[in-house]
């Protein structure tokens, strides 16, 4: 009996040792986990390539590595990694101030930067500012806006103020009135260099909007859980994709109190954003950081001063805020589509507009062939009298077998440049070519004559090649222009479903000019109908699939299936 109760008590010591020690260990763990939070309560991603995490990489960079908890970045950018400032701050009286800052020493994230620059602030009205960062010793260009008024201090209904000297160099922007901070980059990881900048910014609250569809298809708001949105345009494969066909690099948060305000980087490189709770990091390939900030006593009021800037929308005639029918394939013929249309009549379905969806090209051949446009001009005529409208498609692309004249191809940006012989026919308009204008306007008036249209959708201006020829396309060659450093979503090949990024545009390089393709597209496309429209004090009705800041001057947006 005295052993059976030894060994009952030495079951019971060894069973209190094993919880004492899992006690110890998981308050090991929950003591490291503490301690490394608030150790390093700033953690700036430093992972910065589509192959994943590399621990030698991190390290070379001059990042911090440590392992937590899964949900905060492994390789983050130390405190005190940015700039600091170079001399005296040149204060511009009511105009703002500019300042000079110099590269803290760091070894390079991907090499060229720029180690002088100049951080400029600029108060453009009561309730909008200006911050610029750009090299001291380069001119790069950046997209021209609107002119805007300047203000005085005594009106002005925010404060700015920046680090102290010896300090890494950021500024806070805040509101006069309560002291509410809404912009401040007092946070590690700015970086200038020719492809690749980033600068960060500490955000007010968890009620975020915009970002060019960054929300769910739940709610508008957007996600700070770590996520990041890419501003590359391009065709959404499908519903999972974090693919967009705009770029729309502008946020508005709503503040506790139901005011907002609006931070927009004007930019027209390919970028990313990455939001994570309570901050948002901004990288871009390109150009110089130039941001605009709106104070708005409601988010009606940001909104109002953000289109003051890029450009009020258009307003569309009554009958295009109607139900849309599209209808698509090249095998629906025009008098097919006007029997469809007739039955969904009789059945108490009313549409404003009918879309005949022909595949590229498929409205171009149908103008240039007499018997076949004849049928579709009736078809419309038809229409009219149901009081139905007819959009046609309008695809900036080229077969170039049919481009007889050499002259023609001078315009076209075709996929000759690529690394392996391709299909080869299809070359994409250069839109900032002023020969490609006339000869747009040229389509758009053969559409007009041989069929007629009240409105016209740009489908393709990502731009993206079609399926059938995307399946047969080469890679791009191998240069910094196909091959940035930094790899915009984390996409091998950035190019691979588009024009190169090295071809040249009349405007410069399409790597830049690549998210203002369709910009350009809604742009001409509109000139020319003012022009040429049949009745030319008409409101244009132009849908377009890519979108810029500013594109509602000229177009309305065309969703794809995947971003519905």
């Amino acid at each position: 009996m005295e052993r059976e109760g030894c060994g009952s008590y030495l079951w019971l010591f060894i069973a209190t040792c094993l919880v004492v020690l899992m006690a110890t260990m998981v308050s090991i763990v929950v003591y490291v986990e503490c301690f490394y939070k608030w150790r390093f309560p700033i953690r700036i991603d430093c992972n910065l390539d589509h192959a994943g995490l590399n621990y030698t990489k991190c390290l070379q960079r001059g990042c911090k590595y440590v392992v937590t908890d899964g949900h905060l970045p492994v390789c983050f950018f130390p405190e005190g990694y940015g700039y600091e400032q170079l001399g005296d701050v040149n204060e511009q009286g009511d105009g703002g101030f500019r300042v000079r800052l110099c590269r803290k020493a760091s070894p390079p994230l991907f090499g060229g930067e720029f180690n002088d620059v100049f951080f400029s602030v600029s108060y453009e009205t009561d309730s909008g500012l200006r911050l610029q960062v750009a090299p001291a010793d380069v001119k790069l260009e950046r997209r021209p806006l609107a002119q805007r008024k300047s203000t005085s201090e005594k009106t002005r209904k925010y404060t700015v103020s920046y680090s102290e000297r010896g300090e890494t160099f950021g500024v806070v922007v805040a509101r006069r009135d309560n002291g509410k901070v809404l912009f401040d980059t007092r946070l590690p990881g700015t970086t200038l260099a020719e492809q690749f900048l980033q600068i960060s910014t500490r955000i007010a609250s968890e009620n975020v909007f915009g970002l060019g569809g960054a929300g769910s298809k739940t709610t508008l708001k957007n996600d700070l859980n770590w996520r990041v949105t890419s501003f590359f345009t391009e065709k959404a494969p499908n519903d999972e994709s974090n693919s967009h066909s705009g770029a729309h690099p502008f946020y508005m948060l709503v503040e506790e109190d139901g005011r907002a305000h609006g931070v927009f980087l004007n930019t027209i490189y390919p970028m990313d954003v990455l939001m994570q709770p309570s901050m948002a990091t901004f990288r871009t390939i390109g150009g110089i950081l130039d941001f605009h900030l709106f104070l708005g006593e409601s988010p009606e009021d940001v909104i109002r001063q953000f289109t003051e800037l890029i450009g009020r929308p258009t307003f569309p005639p009554l009958w295009a805020l109607g139900p849309h029918l599209a209808l698509k394939g090249n095998n629906i013929s025009p008098n097919a589509a006007l029997s469809l249309v007739q039955k969904l009549k009789t059945r108490v379905f009313e549409m404003s507009a009918v879309y005949l969806n022909w595949g590229y090209t498929g409205v171009e051949n149908a103008a240039a062939h007499s018997s076949l446009s004849k049928e579709m001009k009736a078809v419309r005529e038809q229409l009219k009298t149901t009081d139905v409208r007819l959009y046609l498609r309008a695809d900036p692309i080229v077969l170039l077998e049919d481009s007889s004249r050499d002259e023609d191809k001078s315009f076209l940006l075709s996929n000759f440049n690529r690394s392996q012989s391709t299909v080869g026919d299809i070359g994409f308009i250069d839109f900032t070519n002023e020969r490609a204008l006339e000869f747009w306007k040229m389509r758009c008036s053969l559409l007009q004559d041989s069929i007629g249209f009240d409105g016209l959708v740009l489908e393709l201006n990502e731009p993206s090649y079609p399926t059938q020829v995307n399946q047969t396309l080469g890679r791009c060659p191998d240069n910094k222009w196909n091959r940035p450093p930094y790899i915009v979503g984390k996409k091998k090949n950035m190019f691979d479903n588009s024009i190169c990024g090295h071809a040249m545009q009349d405007g410069g390089t399409h790597y830049s000019l690549h998210n203002m393709y369709g910009y350009h597209h809604s742009e001409a496309t509109w000139r020319n109908l003012k022009l040429l429209g049949e009745n030319k004090n008409e409101r244009q009705v132009i849908l377009s699939s890519s979108t810029f800041p500013g594109s509602g001057q000229y177009s309305g947006h065309w969703f794809y299936e995947s971003e519905c």
